[in-house]
């Protein structure tokens, strides 16, 4: 398995009728250098700092197998997330 560390501004979206990022505020897609990538599932969650989050989340942008990405989300003092980032690409 290869590991790309790619600390990029992502733009990353929700689920259809509910809060910015769905249930739970999990992730359900994100654009990514142009494609979208469609989060099949989430596999942790954890925060790294008192300001950040990390969602390991497994995803594709349909052209081939799911891939495991990490998504920090930056946030406000318990608010919503400001700012979106892709740490890693693990495929």
């Amino acid at each position: 398995m290869t590991t790309r560390v790619a600390g990029e501004s992502i733009e990353v979206r929700g689920a259809p009728g509910g809060d910015s990022l769905g249930d739970g505020g999990a992730p359900r897609a994100f654009l990514w250098r142009g494609r979208l990538h469609r989060v099949s599932r989430v596999v942790d969650r954890w925060q790294e700092d008192c300001r950040g989050e990390v969602w390991r989340v497994c995803a594709s942008s349909g052209r081939g197998a799911d891939e495991v990405f990490d998504l920090r989300a930056d946030r406000e003092d318990g608010g919503a997330a400001v700012a979106w980032s892709l740490v890693a690409a693990r495929g």
